[in-house]
């Protein structure tokens, strides 16, 4: 589930009707393919990726620096790993699924759009 308010939005997990878990976010969720996990950017400078495990609603590591982007999730295999298409041609950070940075792809990646990041076409590279 997400809610949005004013300039923040909040995940939980809603089985049976009821709240499992609350957090604070400054932009979408994405969740992992395979349901395990949800990866966010928290409000604040810098920003920071946390990723959290989907059923607890707890951090699966230590939430790490990131670039405002847009957040893809995919499978190498039955890894969940997590790419983050950085705003304005800023490349490609990858993830593993406890938000560990791995690598960065210094490709041109579409531009912002509209008046968000989230708001045009990104690709994902997961």
């Amino acid at each position: 589930m997400l809610v949005r308010d004013a300039r923040r939005q909040r995940v939980g997990a809603l089985p049976g009707g009821r709240l499992r878990w609350l957090a604070l976010t400054a932009g979408p969720v994405a969740w992992s393919p395979d349901d395990r996990y949800a990866a966010a950017l928290t409000p604040g400078r810098p920003r920071r990726l946390t990723v959290f495990d989907a059923g607890t609603g707890q951090p699966v590591g230590d939430p790490v620096v990131q670039a405002e982007g847009s957040l893809h999730w995919g499978m190498r295999g039955a890894e969940a790993r997590l790419a983050v298409v950085v705003a304005d041609r800023g490349g490609v950070d990858v993830h593993d699924a406890y938000g560990r940075h791995r690598y960065h792809l210094p490709v041109a990646t579409t531009r912002r759009v509209g008046r968000y990041f989230h708001d045009g076409q990104e690709r994902p590279w997961a």
